[in-house]
């Protein structure tokens, strides 16, 4: 099986994938990760030794992929002719509020902020209808 290392040169590490790492914390009693109210307290007395003190003291929560929207921009011409294909497909018309995608694409926010306030319609709606579709028309033999 090739490795992502050797395909794109990024090597994918997975701490999740560690068995050991897993079994020891299902292991640790619950009570541990929050004491005195602070979130993380366990991780943070683990790693207190490692990592810097602001490192340590932070208490906000981290925002997951924050640039969903360049992403999904990057690829919108490729999005359009993919929601096109989709309409030739009685299944994937069936399956798919396609007329919504059509509308999604012609609402196009100008930009990452405007996007935001519609994150749930482009990140799921859009997005996801478009890789579902893709996988329609690939079951079809169509992506060929």
């Amino acid at each position: 099986m090739a490795r992502s290392a050797d395909i794109d040169g990024v090597e994918l590490r997975d701490p999740h994938a560690d068995r050991r790492l897993l079994e020891f914390l299902l292991a640790v009693p619950e009570p541990m990760f929050c004491q005195g109210g602070v979130p993380r307290s366990f991780a943070r007395r683990v790693l207190a030794d490692r990592l810097p003190r602001e490192i340590l003291d932070e208490r906000r929560y981290g925002a997951h992929a924050v640039t969903w929207f360049r992403s999904l921009d990057a690829r919108r011409e490729r999005i359009a002719a993919d929601i096109e294909r989709l309409e030739a497909s009685p299944l994937a018309s069936r399956l798919i509020d396609l007329p919504r995608l059509k509308r999604l694409l012609g609402e196009w926010p100008r930009d990452a902020q405007a996007a935001e306030r519609r994150a749930p319609e482009y990140r799921l709606a859009l997005a996801r209808g478009v890789h579902v579709g893709r996988f329609v028309r690939w079951v079809e033999g169509a992506n060929l």
